[in-house]
């Protein structure tokens, strides 16, 4: 293994510990917001998404079908667009090639390369559904309550007509609820049940207040409740009531969040000058393969960590 080349990985690894502590540091104080345009479909990916939908649809089971169902709906509510299998397949072979060398630069183990290169498989499906919990967490820390009020004017220029007032509260949606409401308004119009559409409404926002919202919708599309007003205005008030105990365990989600940038920023900045002090703890990680197990195992960590505090601070399933 050539010496410079792994001193200047971790040179590197270094400036990625101060950028992670500079990055921790400033996101427990605020956040950053990244929009993402949706790409068009060209004709290859089409006619290789239409093949392998063939496939799920005709020879995969059960399992299968759940899953890209899951996947479509991550990708319609996180990325305003239908899924492409093409592009997920291709981003997840290039991120594995790319992971399996990134392994082989600082360890010759044939197990830490296949970790990385497992990561590197998996990372583009979780970056999808990362994309996913975001757009609901937004919908359903910001949207939520300002949208059952709008629904309940739009419930009444509906006639109490359940399914008719999502449609006429579209116009005036809250930015944040847009892309949750108009998978729902596909949904329901999908050819499968409207109760089903609505429960999976109450299971994307991942909110007891949204399955109590949906309970009062689906009562007064059952008939159960002739008028579902005066519900949906005292599920309001029990929401304000919350908003401030809310507020704060959010604040504390993220700062434990992002103080995992903190940590990792400062083992990384510690082995480069623990190295620069100890020359023999810098020949241990440059020069010997222990050495750069360790890193290997050390840095697949990390990224483990921060994916799985990620899906916890935006209320996902892990």
């Amino acid at each position: 293994m050539n010496t410079d080349l792994l001193e200047i990985a971790l040179i590197a690894l270094f400036t990625v510990g101060i950028f992670f502590i500079w990055l921790g540091g400033a996101n427990i104080f605020r956040s950053k917001r990244q929009l993402r345009k949706s790409k068009d479909y060209t004709i290859v990916r089409r006619k290789f998404d239409e093949r392998l939908y063939e496939l799920f649809e005709h020879e995969g089971n059960s399992i299968l079908k759940q899953q890209l169902k899951k996947w479509n709906t991550w990708s319609e509510i996180g990325k305003g667009e239908t899924l492409s299998l093409f592009t997920l397949l291709s981003k997840s072979s290039i991120c594995g090639f790319l992971f399996i060398l990134l392994s082989w630069l600082f360890t010759s183990s044939i197990w830490m390369i296949l970790m990385g290169g497992a990561i590197g498989i998996v990372l583009p499906f979780l970056m999808l559904k990362a994309q996913y919990l975001r757009v609901t967490y937004q919908a359903r820390r910001f949207g939520l309550l300002p949208y059952i009020d709008l629904y309940k004017n739009a419930y009444i220029a509906a006639n109490h007509h359940v399914i008719t007032a999502f449609h006429v509260s579209e116009r005036d949606c809250p930015k944040e609820m847009q892309p949750v409401l108009d998978w729902l308004l596909r949904r329901l119009h999908d050819g499968s049940p409207q109760k089903e559409g609505l429960r999976e409404f109450a299971d994307v926002l991942h909110s007891e207040w949204a399955e109590v919202f949906v309970n009062y919708c689906i009562s007064g599309l059952e008939g159960e409740a002739e008028n579902i007003v005066r519900s949906l205005s005292q599920l309001q008030i029990e929401m304000h009531g919350m908003r401030d105990e809310e507020e704060e365990r959010e604040m504390v989600t993220r700062a434990a969040f992002f103080a995992n940038f903190v940590i990792i920023g400062l083992t990384l900045a510690g082995i480069f000058f623990i190295s620069l002090l100890l020359p023999q703890i810098k020949r241990y990680f440059v020069q010997q393969n222990e050495g750069h197990i360790l890193l290997t195992i050390a840095l697949w960590t990390w990224i483990t960590t921060i994916i799985y505090s990620y899906f916890r601070l935006k209320g996902g399933d892990t």
